[in-house]
């Protein structure tokens, strides 16, 4: 028998079409567990915790694939909240080293450039 990788794509996707037909949230499970260590129940508790809205900025989220977001300690891996996509990104530029100070600066060289 010859390999046959376009068959066996094939079957990957069937076998992956079969398993998100029998549970919706099944990509959803293994993404929170191998990305952050929480089970589902776990997410549905923080969901319903927020009242469908970001821990910061108290937008509802968009039903999305891309949100909410799981905010986490990135040094830790301790989960704390979930976030909408762009305080989640505001976040994560906050927590970069040097970023805040070096962002500062820039908008005081362009503020000076444009005589403000």
């Amino acid at each position: 028998m010859s390999y046959d990788p376009e068959a066996r794509r094939t079957r990957r996707q069937e076998r992956y079409r079969r398993r998100k037909e029998a549970d919706p949230r099944h990509g959803l499970t293994r993404n929170l567990w191998s990305h952050y260590g929480i089970t589902i129940e776990e997410w549905d508790r923080l969901l319903i915790a927020s009242c469908g809205l970001c821990a910061i900025c108290a937008r509802p989220f968009r039903n999305t694939p891309k949100e909410p977001h799981v905010d986490h300690n990135h040094r830790t891996g301790v989960v704390r909240d979930l976030l909408c996509a762009p305080c989640n990104r505001r976040l994560e530029a906050l927590e970069a080293p040097g970023f805040v100070r070096a962002a500062h600066a820039y908008l005081l060289l362009h503020r000076q450039a444009a005589g403000v």
